[in-house]
């Protein structure tokens, strides 16, 4: 299925389900926030105004403000940016290398795929997040190394679906017919596989920025990510856990916005894989 025909069919479905339009207007101002912050906040993220700490939500501060005074909307849409990096870079690192080792494991085979294959199944032995903090001792705290940590947890998931993809499409007729016609093995995968198993990865690709968020955000909490006085969601609910009890909104602001982030991309990815997969639809309906 051509990739231009699912996103008009994801814009067609968004007309009969709000839920869809809901979390696509949800990732539309994520986009718009993460792009021109200066232009929509506020104030700056690193203007401290320790007159105006933790004033609950108002019509002058709509979100409230946190323990230095800054004004919670504004930390949310520069925010907005980070979250953006949380989840784009790791999850174009793990799919850049994962699709790579997917096509050389599923169309050459033999021992190649026995190496990659062993090294996926070492990789999956270990829970995500426990693999990122075991990366991050051994590399050291910062956003940098944990979108890296991150990466390599998310690995295995892209070569796993790009190798069982690649396996069917290297015996179709197309391919073999390139293939007497001389055409290399790089070119056959670049050219000829990867074009037509695309669209089920970027399903992929959409399911799972979600959880990357989440693991970046988890990081920061834990202080071995995003650092102060950056408006990193995940360092803004480890600031806020102590006033928890006298000011909540310090914590369910910036929860409440990783939440919805990942619950629109989730939304989307269900309606992308609908899009591919017809009969998962009719399933659900039955």
């Amino acid at each position: 299925m051509e990739r231009r025909t699912v996103f008009r069919e994801l814009l067609g479905m968004s007309k009969r389900d709000f839920t869809l339009l809901f979390s696509l207007a949800i990732i539309s101002t994520l986009l718009i926030f993460s792009i021109i912050p200066e232009y929509l906040a506020r104030e700056d993220y690193r203007k401290i105004n320790l007159s105006a700490k933790l004033i609950p939500p108002s019509p002058e501060y709509p979100l409230g403000t946190d323990f230095l005074g800054r004004d919670f909307l504004s930390l949310i849409i520069w925010g907005s940016r980070y979250a953006l990096i949380e989840m784009l870079y790791p999850t174009i690192i793990a799919a850049t290398i994962g699709i790579i080792l997917g096509l050389v494991a599923g169309y050459i085979g033999g021992i190649p795929d026995q190496i990659i294959m062993r090294g996926v199944d070492i990789l999956m032995s270990f829970p995500s997040f426990l693999l990122a903090l075991v990366i991050l001792n051994t590399l050291g705290p910062g956003l940098e190394n944990a979108i890296l940590a991150v990466a390599i947890g998310r690995i295995s998931g892209f070569v796993r679906l790009t190798r069982s993809l690649s396996l069917p499409t290297k015996e179709l007729g197309y391919i073999e017919y390139a293939r007497a016609l001389g055409a290399s093995k790089l070119r056959i995968m670049t050219r000829y596989i990867l074009p037509n198993i695309l669209t089920p990865i970027i399903v992929e690709l959409t399911f799972s920025m979600p959880g990357t968020l989440a693991m970046v955000a988890g990081l920061s909490f834990l202080g071995l990510a995003g650092k102060p006085p950056v408006a990193d969601w995940g360092v803004l609910l480890q600031q806020a856990r102590i006033y928890l009890r006298f000011a909540p909104w310090a914590v369910l602001v910036p929860g409440a916005a990783i939440f919805l982030v990942a619950l629109a991309f989730n939304t989307i990815g269900e309606a992308l894989r609908d899009i591919v997969d017809p009969r998962r639809k009719y399933m659900r309906i039955l």
